[in-house]
Parts: C-alpha cells; sequence; structure tokens
C-alpha cells in the first residue's frame, strides 16, 4: 500500500452515520488490521467508505458490518477499508536522492557481491500501481549488460488489489512521469493512444500479490506459503511512504521483519517522511547525498541457502541514461556507525558543547566536534544542522547545502533547517531557488505563534525568524531587479 496524504474531501454517504463510539471502535480494528493509525483528517471519509462497504457487502446496519469484521469474517472488506482510507500516489523515478543513490550505490552494490551467482531478490512492499518496482527493473536493465542471462526476480506487493490490477497492466498516464526524462520514456514504454505501456522484458521482471504488511506469514508448507519465499533472502526491499501512517509498535514489528528478510548486506530504503528504524536495531543507517539508507550488517542473522552453481560474473555495467547532480560524489557505502555507537553517543551533551564553542568564538573546534557528532549519530537532525551552519558561515555553501540537506531529509519540517537552506542557496546565486525554499519555511511559519520558540534554535522564536524570512525575500526581490 503506497500511502500518501489523502486528497480532497468527499461527502459521506446518505443516511450512513457514525456516532463517536463505533466510530473509534472502526479506526480501532483498521489499527488492529492493517497498522493505520489515522489522524481524524485523514479519517474524514470513514462514514463514505463505510457505507460502500455496507452497501457492497448486503450487511443490516453498521453494527452488523463491524461486527463481523471484528470477528475476523470479512478480511476481505477490511482490506478494501484499508486501502481506501489511503491514496496510493506515486510514479516513476521518484525522490531523486533516493534514485541517485539507488543507481550510484546500492545497485552496483548488489550486483557486484552477486556476481558470481548472479541472482537478485527485491520486494517492494507497499508497491501501488507499480512504479516503484518497474523503477528498480530499469535501474537493474542499466547496471548489467546482459539481464536476461541474470536470474532477477522483483516483487510488489500491496494491500490494495485494483491499485495491483493496474501494475499488472503497466500502462500508464502522463502523470506517472513527472520524475521521468523522455529517453527513459522512448526506451522503456510504447505509445498505446494516450497512455504507454511498459515493454514486456522489463514488465516481466516483476510479479505482484496481495499482502497485508501487518498479517503474519503463512508458513512455507501452507497455502500462500510461496509468497513467505519470496519475501526473505532479499538483497533490497523498498518500503516508501508506507509506514507514515502506522502506529509506533505497527512499524517497527514491519521494520524488524524486514531486517529479518533481508540478506547480510542488504538494503533497506524508506520514504523521507517514514519513521526511522528504533536503534539499537539490526539495520544500521548508512548516509548518502540527501538520503540516509538501512542496511543488514554481515552475520546478524544465518546465511541464505546457497544458490545453484551459475556462469561467471557479469561484464560492466553500461552507461546510465542519466547521470548524477554535478559535482555529487560517489559516496562510500560502508555506515559511519555501527546503532550500537549511535545510540551510546551523548547526543544532548555533545550538541551542547558544539553550541558552546560556536557561541565561544572558537568555531574551528566546533565544526570538529559537528562532525564527529553526525559521524557517531547519522540518523541526528541537529548535527546536520549545527555543521551546515558552520559551514554556511565560514564561506562553504555547497558543502553547507550537503550537510542541510541531510537535515532536511531526517526533519522535512524544521523551519530553521529551511531557513538555512535558502541563506545557502542564495549564498551561491540560485534565486530561484533561494525563493521557493523562503516561501516554503514562511508556509511553516504560518501555523506558528510569534512566541513560540523554533526546533532546534536554541531560544528563537517563530516571531523572530518570521522576520528574517521577510527580509531575505526582500533582498533577494531587490537583488533580482
Amino acid at each position: 500500500m503506497r500511502a500518501e496524504r489523502a486528497r480532497g474531501a468527499t461527502a459521506p454517504t446518505p443516511g450512513v452515520r457514525l456516532d463517536r463510539e463505533l466510530r473509534q471502535a472502526y479506526l480501532r480494528i483498521v489499527e488492529q488490521h492493517a497498522g493505520l493509525r489515522l489522524t481524524e483528517h485523514q479519517a474524514r471519509d470513514l462514514e463514505l467508505h463505510v457505507g460502500q462497504l455496507m452497501a457492497a457487502s448486503a450487511y443490516a446496519d453498521l453494527l452488523a458490518l463491524y461486527t463481523a469484521l471484528a470477528a475476523g469474517a470479512r478480511r476481505d472488506l477490511l482490506d478494501d477499508l484499508a486501502a481506501h482510507l489511503t491514496i496510493g500516489e506515486t510514479h516513476f523515478f521518484r525522490v531523486q536522492p533516493q534514485i541517485d543513490a539507488l543507481r550510484e550505490v546500492v545497485l552496483p552494490e548488489i550486483v557486484g557481491r552477486n556476481a558470481s551467482q548472479r541472482r537478485i531478490r527485491a520486494w517492494s512492499a507497499g508497491c501501488s500501481t507499480g512504479e516503484e518496482p518497474y523503477t528498480v527493473a530499469i535501474l537493474l536493465r542499466e547496471q548489467l549488460l546482459a539481464p536476461e542471462s541474470w536470474d532477477v526476480q522483483l516483487l510488489g506487493t500491496d494491500i490494495n488489489e485494483p491499485a495491483l490490477e493496474v501494475a499488472r497492466r503497466a500502462t500508464y498516464g502522463n502523470w506517472s512521469f513527472r520524475g521521468t526524462t523522455e529517453e527513459v520514456r522512448r526506451r522503456y514504454f510504447k505509445p498505446e493512444g494516450p497512455r504507454w505501456r511498459l515493454v514486456d522484458p522489463v514488465r516481466r521482471m516483476v510479479q505482484f500479490a496481495h499482502l497485508n504488511l501487518l498479517a503474519e506469514p503463512p508458513a512455507r508448507s501452507a497455502p500462500g506459503g510461496e509468497l513467505a519465499a519470496r519475501t526473505s533472502h532479499l538483497d533490497l526491499i523498498l518500503c516508501r511512504n508506507v509506514t507514515i501512517y502506522f502506529g509506533p509498535e505497527a512499524v517497527q514489528r514491519v521494520y524488524r521483519r524486514f531486517a529479518e528478510a533481508l540478506v547480510d548486506g542488504g538494503w533497506l530504503v524508506l520514504g523521507p517522511s517514514d519513521p526511522t528504524p528504533a536503534q539499537p536495531c539490526a539495520l544500521e543507517p548508512v548516509c548518502v547525498p540527501g538520503a540516509v539508507l538501512w542496511r543488514r550488517p554481515a552475520a546478524t542473522f544465518a546465511a541464505p541457502p546457497a544458490a545453484p552453481a551459475t556462469p561467471p560474473a557479469a561484464p560492466p555495467r553500461p552507461t546510465p541514461l542519466r547521470t548524477t547532480r554535478s559535482g555529487q560524489a560517489t559516496p562510500s557505502p560502508t555506515p559511519a556507525a555501527s546503532p550500537t555507537q549511535a545510540a551510546a553517543a551523548p547526543t544532548a551533551a555533545d550538541v551542547a558543547q558544539v553550541r558552546a564553542l560556536m557561541n565561544g568564538g572558537d568555531r574551528l573546534a566546533a565544526r570538529d566536534h559537528a562532525e564527529r557528532l553526525t559521524r557517531a549519530r547519522p540518523v541526528d537532525v541537529e548535527g546536520y544542522l549545527l555543521l551546515g551552519l558552520l559551514q554556511l558561515d565560514d564561506g562553504a555553501p555547497e558543502q553547507a547545502i550537503e550537510s542541510l540537506r541531510r537535515a532536511a531529509f531526517l526533519d522535512p519540517d524544521s523551519v530553521l533547517t529551511q531557513f538555512s537552506l535558502g541563506r545557502a542557496y542564495a549564498r551561491l546565486g540560485d534565486w530561484a531557488r533561494a525563493t521557493r525554499t523562503l516561501v516554503h519555511v514562511r508556509r511553516l511559519l504560518a501555523a506558528m505563534a510569534d512566541e513560540q520558540p523554533v526546533r532546534y534554535g536554541d531560544g528563537t522564536l517563530a516571531g523572530e525568524l518570521r522576520h528574517a524570512v521577510s527580509t531575505q525575500l526582500a533582498a533577494l526581490d531587490g537583488a533580482r531587479r
């Protein structure tokens, strides 16, 4: 289930009204079944969808329908309800920094590690209409000179059966290509009326199956056990913009399942807004430009069964269709620190020390401490923010942007991080991007009272930052004239 923020209010079906107690009961059973912990805004169409289920299933009333769902009699209806309460918004080559990381770091490592066996297994958990697993298939074909000589199995799963039917048809409209270059579309898709159909060699690389991530996988010998086998011993799992809807316990339960499903060295890619795995755990963070990925280190679980003998190593990969942004170096896939080290780092004390050094004027020592903090805590927002501020004030806006982007990835709603990014873009003369970023900051600040402290701001108030944003925007407007 590719979960995104629901859009557009829909009036409830006439005559269908849930009192507060029954409404909460329906929301609880949806969370128990699919892990979705919805806000009131996200659940605003609950009455509409419950009414549609009641009409389609011929239950006499809302309580009778709830009783059947609670008894486990109609799990198919619960799947439908969960699917309708979220919107499956996705497109090809979505979230460019993560696509760059897949192309430049993750897939080359997987290909190299499996060169002798020529075997790759990947899972798109919450694939919606299929654009994500098909993107991975296209990226793999860029990596492999002779992909037909490899045993590649890509699986896409979702709780939304209608979305899976769209994925199996592999025919898409223009909206699915808003992150795709024309060259990629021409190479891998064929026009079919006003739509585009994926070419068969790529389409055949991906299979789809219905799956509720919160359901216990069946034993391999039981009915459905084949799916359990296909979601184990994996080189790569993508689960992006799915767990943003889950409650904390469900999130970590799913992440533990992912960790167990990965081979040693296997990769997990989450969405920028998804909760992160609790530390310490069996997954280590790996920082790459603009993104944080997760990886199962070696020797955490038993190794997967050996594959049969296969041909020799694959030839070198061809040149990809599109390179990464200029100036972006290929990062090392080695994690900066283990989860145990990260958890042991005294974050609050380190942050206070960096701030004390900054306030005392010892910027060199402050920067050194900030760099050590980001290495020790690669998923700590404040370390990257402080390092970015120091780099910006030291006249290194390019480095500052890199640090601030990592902070923004971990906390997209941090107004101080976004404001600092706007300053860095302005310092580079990228006035258009600076203006867009600062306007975004102004929108975030609109929901804050003037006297409200800004997160990570060390006492800075929202009103003070609002004035600074207005001053910066006025300066940019004057610079353009």
